[in-house]
Formats: C-alpha cells, structure tokens, sequence
C-alpha cells in the first residue's frame, strides 16, 4: 500500500501511520546521493511509481493522504 512504509518489526505492516508518516518526513530534503537516502521514502516521481531521487513535500504528502488507511 502506497505510505505504509514500516511497522513495529521494521516491514511494511499493512496500515499508514505515524510512523511512516514520520520515517519519510525524517528524511525530508535527503537525495539519493546522500548515504542516509531510503528509496522506500522516495515514493514520487515523473511516472507513477518511479522516485525522482529526493525526498520531499510530495512524498510526506502522499504518506499524510494515506494516514489511517489500512490495506485490505
């Protein structure tokens, strides 16, 4: 599910939460240059589904659109 990017375990848990909503927002302004870039963070880009390298306000919005959905 688009925004569930971690859990309690560290894997994707099936709901959008604060904790994604935190993991990406963490790493605002971070690029895929950086050593600290998470490519599970970077969830938007020119085509859907493709990141465009830097981590930004379109990914933490995508996670906050999601927040309190859960994957059926």
């Amino acid at each position: 599910m688009v925004g569930d990017i971690t859990g309690p375990d560290g894997w994707p848990d099936d709901k959008c939460d604060m904790k994604d909503v935190r993991a990406v927002a963490k790493l605002f302004g971070v690029t895929s240059q950086d050593p600290i870039y998470n490519p599970n963070c970077d969830i938007t880009g020119p085509m859907p589904g493709m990141a465009d390298g830097t981590i930004d306000m379109r990914d933490i919005r995508l996670v906050a659109k999601n927040f309190g959905k859960t994957d059926p």
